[in-house]
Parts: C-alpha cells; structure tokens; sequence
C-alpha cells in the first residue's frame, strides 16, 4: 500500500516549491519537485497512459525504470512520462493544464566531482572541456541533472565560486529560445527578463547572425550572453536534490 504526502518547501526563504513526496512498502521513498513550466506539452514523452491523479502519475514514473520526469495533464488526467529532465525550450505545442514535475535525487555524487554548497541544497559541477550546447546537456542527463539555472542572487554566486579558476570567457547556462526567438526562459520554466535592468550584458541578447540561441555566461562582463548553440565551450551541470 502507498502513502502518499504534498509538501511545501522553501529554498533559502526566497521560492516556494510544491513537492510530492512518495513512499510504499516495495520502493524507497522519492521526492519530486514541480517546476515552473506550465501549459506546454512537450515531445519526448516514453509513456502516456490515463490515471486518476497526480499522486498516481508520480508513482507511475517512480515505478518505472530510467524516469525522470513526468507531466500531468489536470484537464484530461493523463500521465506521460520521460527519460530525461524535461525542460522549458523544448519543442512541443501549447496545451492549458499541464504540469511538470522533476525527480530529485537524494545525494550530491561528490565521488565524480560535484560540489554541494555550504547550505546543503545545490550540487554542481564545473566542466572545463568544451562542448556544444546539446552535447553539455547529454553530459549532465547521464548524471541525472541539467544545466546550470541562474534563477537567484544566491545561484549567481554559487555560480561565481565555481568558475573563479577558469580561464575561459564563455561558460554554457541552462537556457535556450532555439524554438521560439526571444522567449528566454531557464530550463525549469523561470522567465529570463530582457528589458532593462536584467542579467544580460548591455545589447544583449541580439541572435547575431541569427544563430545565437543559448545562453552563456560572459566572464569579465559579469553578465549574460546570447551564442551560437555549436560552439564548443565549457560549462556547468546542476543536479537536482531533495
């Protein structure tokens, strides 16, 4: 028999996160964090199936080898699962009524080089060999994580602390408008602001060449920048934690 318990938890006072925390008798107990994102209903999926609740769609991917994420249509009460985090830039089509839950993982993996902030609720890592965007993203799938969201005052400095030794201009961030020009938003949904003031670098971001469509962070200009998504740069992954 399950048992079931919605969460609220708060990060650092600054965001609250609705959480479904999930145990029974034949699996260890997961976390899973909803995410930003909303109303898109985004390609990829491995299942769709029909079930009653959100609670049972989370139990679904729990029980299902390599899920990750899943999403939860509350209009037509159908799951579909992911083997991969889901994320905000997808492609995909506009559907009202859904959202999107990450699983989260219950320890930092030190072992391979992640470091877990002073507070207990980040694990990241900096790489320094160059990849292009989507290759960087496979990098962190493989360890359950993502790229590196700047969503906070807080990350931005964790961020800072783990490229102080970096001798390379441009580091690759989690966010990409590939799919709709313009519409910057980090991989969990959270709209990057572009008006004025925001995180960008002054005239930033213009899709030079029209083939720049992710985000990067520019060292020395201490800001964000927009770069063609095949240039091979280093760059960060972030694994979510419970």
């Amino acid at each position: 028999m399950s048992r079931y318990k919605d969460k609220v938890l708060v990060v650092r006072g600054l965001i609250w996160i609705s959480a479904i925390i999930l145990a029974s008798s034949t699996c260890p107990e997961r976390v899973w964090k909803k995410i930003p994102l909303a109303d898109k209903f985004l390609d990829g999926i491995t299942s769709e199936t029909s079930v009653p609740s959100l609670k049972d769609c989370a139990k679904k991917c729990t029980e299902t080898d390599n899920c990750k994420s899943f999403g939860f249509n509350t209009a037509l009460t159908k799951c579909y699962l992911y083997d991969v985090l889901i994320w905000a830039g997808g492609q995909g089509a506009d559907v009202a009524g859904m959202v999107y839950y990450w699983a989260l993982k219950k320890r930092c993996p030190t072992n391979i080089g992640y470091t877990l902030d002073s507070t207990g609720s980040m694990c990241a890592k900096y790489f320094s060999d160059g990849k292009t965007w989507e290759n960087a993203m496979r990098t962190c799938d493989t360890h359950d994580g993502h790229l590196f969201l700047v969503e906070s005052p807080f990350k931005k400095d964790l961020m800072l602390n783990l490229i102080q030794n970096s001798s390379s201009t441009y580091i690759y961030l989690g966010a990409t408008d590939v799919n709709k020009e313009g519409d910057w938003k980090w991989l969990n949904g959270v709209i990057i602001p572009t008006s004025t003031p925001s995180d960008w670098i002054p005239n930033r971001p213009d899709n030079y060449g029209d083939s720049q469509h992710c985000i990067v962070f520019k060292k020395g200009s201490d800001g964000l920048d927009d770069r063609d998504c095949t240039e091979t740069t280093p760059f960060i992954c972030e694994i979510p934690i419970e």
